[in-house]
């Protein structure tokens, strides 16, 4: 059986993984990956976490600047809001990425925020 090449398994756990593509422009001291516990023993069910986080961490890079990630983020937010209900698995692995996509968009907007306007860029 053919393995997914962002799932990687440490003591019998499988983790997300997935290196973040280069940009210009953007702070060296930013994670190069990003790395996610699947909180899943079972590959099938792994495989079926790892889709959602791989559509979040896409939907996040593909995005041209700032602004537009933010709102990505914000509508990510607001659909994990408005869907959560309880804390299994597959909410846990989700809420952790989004989580980690904020981080690092904060981490990215800051040297822009500091040596830009003293303001976040406005939000559609």
């Amino acid at each position: 059986m053919a393995r997914a090449a962002y799932i990687i398994k440490k003591d019998g756990r499988c983790w997300f993984q997935k290196r973040f593509c280069a940009q210009s422009g953007i702070a060296p001291g930013l994670a190069s990956h990003c790395r996610v516990a699947l909180r899943a023993a079972n590959y099938r069910q792994a495989v079926s976490r790892m889709l959602k986080s791989m559509r979040m961490v896409q939907s996040y890079e593909i995005q041209a600047d700032i602004v537009d990630r933010a709102n990505t983020l914000l509508a990510e937010m607001q659909r994990f809001n408005a869907t959560a209900g309880g804390s299994d698995g597959d909410e846990l692995v989700e809420r952790r990425t989004l989580e980690m996509l904020v981080t690092r968009f904060i981490s990215e907007a800051r040297p822009a925020w500091i040596l830009g306007p003293c303001r976040w860029p406005k939000v559609k």
